[in-house]
C-alpha cells in the first residue's frame, strides 16, 4: 500500500478516535451529573458562594456564612438542580407576581379597615426602626413600598437576590464542566489530528459555555429591571388608591344625591302648573 494512502487512513482513524473517545468521555460525565443529588447541588452551591474551595481555611465565620446559605437554598423555589436555568427564571417571575398580588391584597384590606382611622393603617408605613435587621424591620404584613422593595430584592430565599445566587451556581457548573471537558481534550494525542481537533473542540466549548453565561446575565438584567418598574407601579397605585376610593365615595353620593332629585321632580310634577278657579295668581 502507497505510503500517501497509509497516511490518509492513519489520520481519518485518528478523527474517528479522537471523536469516539470524546463521545464517550462527554457520555461519562452527563451520567455523573446525573448521579449527583440535588442536595449535593445545594451544598456545593452554597460552598461556593460563601467563598469556600479546597485551598479555603474554614473559620467560623464561613462556616457560618456557609450554613446560611444552605439552608436559604434548601427552602427556595429555585432549588431543584433537575430543572433547566430557563425554568428557574419562569419560577421566579411567578413567585414574585404572586408575591404582588398578595402585598396589593393586604393594602386594599388595610385600607378598608383603617380608612376611618387617623393616620391609616401602620402596615402600610415604612418602619421607624431603621437599625434592626431587615427581617425585623420589614415583617411579611408591611406592604409598605420600602418593605415590598426590600423583600423582593433582598430575601434570600425568593427574591432577586435567591435568583442571582442560584444563576450564579449554574454559571460556575458550567464553567467547572468546561474545565474537565478542555483537560480531557487538552490530555488526548491524536498525532496528526491532534492539533486541529483540539482547537475545534476548545473553540466550540468555549462558544457553548460563553453563551450560555451570557443569556443568564441577559435574563438576570432583565428580571432586576422588571422589578424596578413593578415597584414603580406599585408605589403609584398605593398612593393612588386612597384618592380612588375617596373619589369613588363621592361619584357614589353624587348618584344618590342625583336619585333624589329625580323623585322630587317626579312628585312636583303631579301638581297643575295653574290653579284652577283661583281668585290670585299669588300666594296671601
Amino acid at each position: 500500500m502507497p505510503d500517501d494512502m497509509k497516511k490518509k487512513i492513519t489520520t481519518i482513524s485518528s478523527f474517528i478516535i479522537a471523536g469516539i473517545c470524546l463521545i464517550i468521555f462527554v457520555s461519562f460525565n452527563v451520567g455523573k451529573a446525573k448521579d449527583k443529588t440535588n442536595s449535593e447541588y445545594i451544598s456545593d452551591c452554597s460552598y461556593y458562594l460563601a467563598g469556600i474551595d479546597e485551598t479555603t481555611f474554614v473559620t467560623d465565620e464561613l462556616s457560618k456564612k456557609q450554613g446560611e446559605y444552605y439552608s436559604n437554598l434548601t427552602n427556595s423555589p429555585y432549588k431543584n438542580w433537575e430543572n433547566s436555568y430557563q425554568s428557574v427564571i419562569k419560577t421566579y417571575h411567578e413567585t414574585i407576581n404572586k408575591k404582588f398580588n398578595d402585598y396589593i391584597k393586604k393594602m386594599i384590606a388595610g385600607y378598608n379597615q383603617y380608612k376611618t382611622i387617623p393616620g391609616g393603617d401602620p402596615n402600610g408605613k415604612p418602619p421607624q426602626n431603621p437599625d434592626k435587621s431587615p427581617a425585623d424591620k420589614c415583617p411579611s404584613e408591611n406592604y409598605s413600598t420600602y418593605c415590598v422593595a426590600l423583600n423582593l430584592y433582598s430575601s434570600p430565599e425568593f427574591g432577586y437576590v435567591a435568583l442571582k445566587n442560584v444563576l450564579s451556581c449554574r454559571k460556575n457548573d458550567f464553567f467547572a464542566d468546561s474545565k474537565q471537558e478542555n483537560a480531557y481534550i487538552n490530555a488526548m494525542v491524536v498525532k496528526e489530528a491532534e492539533n486541529w481537533a483540539n482547537q475545534v473542540q476548545l473553540s466550540a466549548k468555549a462558544m457553548e459555555y460563553s453563551a450560555k453565561s451570557a443569556e443568564i446575565d441577559e435574563h438576570l438584567r432583565q428580571a432586576k429591571e422588571a422589578l424596578e418598574r413593578t415597584l414603580s407601579a406599585y408605589d403609584q397605585l398605593k398612593m393612588a388608591w386612597g384618592v380612588h376610593k375617596k373619589y369613588m365615595e363621592i361619584y357614589k353620593s353624587l348618584i344618590k344625591y342625583r336619585d333624589k332629585l329625580v323623585e322630587i321632580r317626579r312628585a312636583v310634577e303631579t301638581f297643575p302648573s295653574k290653579f284652577i278657579d283661583a281668585s290670585t295668581t299669588r300666594c296671601t
